[in-house]
Parts: C-alpha cells; structure tokens; sequence
C-alpha cells in the first residue's frame, strides 16, 4: 500500500515506517508536473489530494494539513475548472519539498505517552498593551516548566493592520504558537503536545490547517512547516480565559506566575530569523 515496514530492530522495541521511493516519485511527478504547466483542473487537484491524503493517514502525519486545505477549497470548485493560483502553487511547492525530505517515522515501545502541556494567550489590546503574549509549557514527565511573556514585534503588528484592519487577536493569538513550536520543536519531537488555546478561531484554524485570512493562514503554514521538520503528536484544545494561566504573562505578570508554578520565567522568546522573514514575505 506504498508504505515500508522497517522490523530488522523489532527485537528492540523498534519499528520504522517510510514511504516507498516510487510512491515519493509518482506523487512529486504528478505535483511538479502542474508547476510546470501553472495549469491544473480541480479535478486533478482532488485526485492528487485523495492520493496525499492516503498517505498522510499511513505515515505523513499532520504536516501535509495546509497543503491539503489549499487543495481541498481549489478541489471543490466544479470539475474539470481551472484552479491554478498562487495558493495552490505554493501548496504543490511544499507537497515537492516535503515528500523530498520527510524522514521515517520511528515508533518504538518506550515512546512516551504523558505529554507536554502547553498553554498560550495574547492580548487584543482592550484592556492590556496590543501584542502581548504569554506561554506557560509543562513537561509532565520531568516536571519542567518555563513560562515565557513578550509582544509581537511591531513590524508584524503593522503588516496585520494593513491586512486585516484593526481588530488582529486571531493573529496575535496565533503568534506565541507558532514561537513556542519554533522554540522547543525539539523537546517536542516525537512527544505528544498538548496546545491549550483560548480563542476558538486561532484553535480551529491550527485544527483544520486553514484560515480565511491570509494574515492567519501564513501563521498556521509556519507552525507546519516546523511540525515537518520536527514531527510531534499535536492536540489543540480550548481553554476560558479565566482558566488560563498563559492570561497572566500576558498581561505582564509573569513573575507571580512562574513562582506560583515553580517554573523559570524566561522573558520573551522571539522567532527565528527564518520564521520572521517567511512571515514578512506575506506583505
């Protein structure tokens, strides 16, 4: 079914799953070949999205989400309909790259199954300074805990007013996510993660891989983009803001937090500079 079994080391407790070479090769064909033509019909586009998303559910995981999302909204216009855009251009673009590089999946007996705990927020700006954000992360098998608290950087801010207007909690909701992943991608890898997020459009936008504003959507393609590089188990789940500890950092109290917690307050925490620069390309 185009996936191979790796079982030389299940005496060990290991097994490896990867893709077969030649379904690696049919699917970056059939996707490069629309690059190349800047010509692809919806109909082909769902035949194409069908075959990913056989393989997402064997072994891609969750990375392929964005992608898919773009080719499922361009898929659904009638058959046969031109869907070729710069959406689905930068869709198959990423299906090219991420089908060249993804490395097998290991799964072994002694993987852990207590997650990593994370909780985020950001504030609107109603009733707190706009762009501030907070992240309390929990391993709760070591018991470490930090607790970050920053603002966005105003360039971002200034981008989304010119995107989305005035109103930007969804995407400043989405930011501490998208730090956070860049930030511990490898304390992550291969754990299960647990996102608590108090604002229901930046959960289903993580949730579903697709969000109608442009501004949010490069969001969620970052956090994948990283998720590819360093593959977890994710979950997003909602939290009321009154249950959130993430409220307090950001709203700049972090410190009686991280005391009351036993957690290391680490101020703010950034993006990297290749983040940052695919995020202001969206300008």
């Amino acid at each position: 079914l185009g996936v191979v079994f790796d079982v030389s080391n299940l005496h060990a407790g290991s097994v490896v799953v990867a893709n077969k070479p030649a379904r690696v090769a049919a699917l970056t064909a059939d996707a490069r070949s629309y690059l190349a033509a800047k010509h692809v019909s919806s109909a082909q586009l769902n035949a194409l999205r069908s075959k990913l998303l056989f393989a997402y559910g064997q072994f891609l995981g969750c990375a392929l989400r964005p992608a898919l999302s773009v080719m499922q909204v361009a898929s659904d216009l009638r058959a046969m309909r031109y869907a070729y855009d710069r959406s689905v251009a930068a869709a198959l673009e990423f299906v090219c790259t991420y089908l060249q590089n993804a490395k097998p999946r290991s799964i072994t007996f002694e993987d852990e199954v207590k997650p990593i705990v994370i909780f985020t927020d950001g504030a609107g700006g109603e009733d707190a300074p706009e762009g501030g954000y907070g992240i309390v992360i929990c391993d709760t098998v070591t018991g470490f805990a930090e607790v970050f608290h920053g603002f966005v950087p105003q360039q971002l801010l200034s981008m989304w007013h010119k995107q989305v207007g005035e109103q930007l909690i969804g995407q400043i909701e989405l930011f501490p996510l998208v730090a956070i992943k860049a930030h511990a991608c490898q304390h992550m890898h291969n754990r299960r993660v647990v996102f608590f997020v108090d604002n229901e459009a930046a959960r289903e936008g993580l949730v579903k891989a697709q969000s109608a504003s442009p501004a949010s959507q490069a969001l969620i393609c970052a956090f994948y983009e990283i998720e590819a590089q360093w593959p977890s188990f994710p979950w997003f789940a909602r939290v009321p803001s009154h249950s959130n500890p993430a409220d307090l950092p950001s709203r700049g109290d972090a410190s009686r937090l991280a005391k009351a917690l036993g957690a290391s307050s680490r101020g703010d925490i950034g993006l990297p500079s290749s983040v940052m620069e695919c995020l202001m390309s969206q300008a």
